[in-house]
């Protein structure tokens, strides 16, 4: 792939992982999330490093509950917030999808939210930002993947992972 950037970074592998998630002010409350792998370290460690190199910490994020169309989500065609795709009463972040979301379980409370940018042979997250809560940006962060493997691993969650509403 080609590098648009000194800090785009040539991912070769997408995972997208369950764990459990719990509220912050009640451990004892907990519930399963999808977290984003990218050659095999979380997405949430790729994002502290540029943080607390800025401002000495970094923020939590959660990912989205079991239950999202993360095939929307992946793909761009659902912005994270809300109900789901199609649903109405959703944000859409300046154009941008919410990967990630705010440790409370809104989504929408504060986002990571990046554009994803689907070309002929690549996927990208570009202009990736902590839209609210406060508001980051991680400046020229970028990921990009070849779209044949992104792909997959979409097709794969999808058949391992049907939505059930």
């Amino acid at each position: 792939m080609a590098r648009s950037d000194a800090r785009t970074h040539e991912i070769d592998s997408l995972e997208l992982v369950v764990r459990g998630g719990s509220l912050p002010w009640d451990s004892g409350f907990s519930y399963p999330t999808v977290d984003l792998v990218l050659d095999g370290r979380p997405l949430q460690d790729w994002l502290s490093s540029v943080e607390r190199a800025a401002t000495g910490e970094a923020r939590d994020y959660l990912g989205h509950p079991i239950g999202a169309d993360m095939r929307a989500l992946l793909m761009g065609e659902w912005s994270g917030d809300g109900l789901g795709p199609g649903a109405g009463d959703q944000e859409d972040f300046d154009g941008r999808t919410a990967l990630l979301g705010c440790t409370c379980t809104v989504i929408g409370c504060g986002p990571l939210c990046a554009r994803i940018v689907i070309e002929h042979g690549t996927v990208a997250w570009r202009q990736l930002v902590r839209y609210r809560g406060p508001y980051f940006d991680y400046g020229d962060l970028a990921f990009e993947f070849r779209r044949g493997t992104y792909e997959s691993t979409v097709a794969r969650w999808e058949r391992d992972h049907p939505r059930r509403w």
